[in-house]
């Protein structure tokens, strides 16, 4: 036979618990390089004048960035680096992502490694790199990337960089993948690049106010805590 009984009781709710992870302002280390090849002079144009809005959204997420143009096959910056507080600094960036480009202007993966590789002491991008800031390489060209080496192994020298390989992000500017778009060739070695490392595969034939706000969005720290408690 069934048995049945009724019961009461109380419950008492656990006590409220709040918990703070991680910087204020994450800081961030933006580094520039982009294909100066003649097919290029117009999205070179287009960046730049996007550049003001790119500001505007990075400083949702910090007010602690610098930026690093580099185009030229030394990976020396092509003008001093960009802070918040440099004067004029859109002017500069406009100037600066226009100028440069040598042989390895359509191999941006080692320009960029070749830049990071003189941020040394007494090197010509020293001061650039910070050990506690997130490093997002954004590399934009309408062609294949064409360097020498793999673009594994360029990543990988690029990951050596930072004292965590997770610190490092590549985003790519390029034809769509696998197919291209319009007269930009696919993006193929950026396309791996920016996969490999978590970052921003974006289509040089769409809007630049879409792509600077998703450069923007790449910028920003991916967090993940662990609670001290169960919630």
């Amino acid at each position: 036979a069934e048995a049945s009984a009724s019961m009461t009781g109380t419950a008492q709710p656990p006590a409220t618990m709040s918990e703070t992870f991680g910087p204020t302002e994450p800081a961030v280390d933006l580094l520039f390089s982009v294909d100066q090849s003649g097919s290029m002079d117009d999205d070179a144009r287009n960046l730049a004048s996007s550049f003001p809005r790119f500001a505007v959204e990075i400083e949702s997420y910090t007010a602690d960035w610098q930026i690093l143009v580099a185009n030229d096959d030394d990976g020396c910056r092509d003008t001093d680096i960009i802070t918040p507080a440099t004067p004029n600094y859109e002017a500069l960036f406009e100037a600066a992502i226009q100028a440069g480009g040598g042989w390895y202007t359509e191999a941006l993966l080692t320009v960029a490694n070749t830049a990071l590789q003189n941020t040394g002491p007494g090197e010509c991008n020293q001061g650039f790199l910070r050990d506690d800031a997130l490093l997002h390489v954004v590399l934009v060209s309408d062609e294949p990337e064409q360097s020498f080496e793999p673009w594994s192994t360029l990543v990988a020298a690029m990951q050596a960089a930072k004292p965590d390989a997770a610190q490092l992000r590549i985003s790519a500017v390029a034809g769509d993948y696998p197919s291209g778009c319009g007269s930009a060739s696919a993006g193929t070695g950026y396309y791996e690049a920016a996969q490999a490392t978590g970052g921003a595969f974006l289509s040089i034939c769409d809007s630049w106010t879409n792509t600077v706000d998703a450069l923007a969005a790449a910028s920003a720290w991916a967090w993940l805590f662990e609670l001290s408690e169960t919630p």
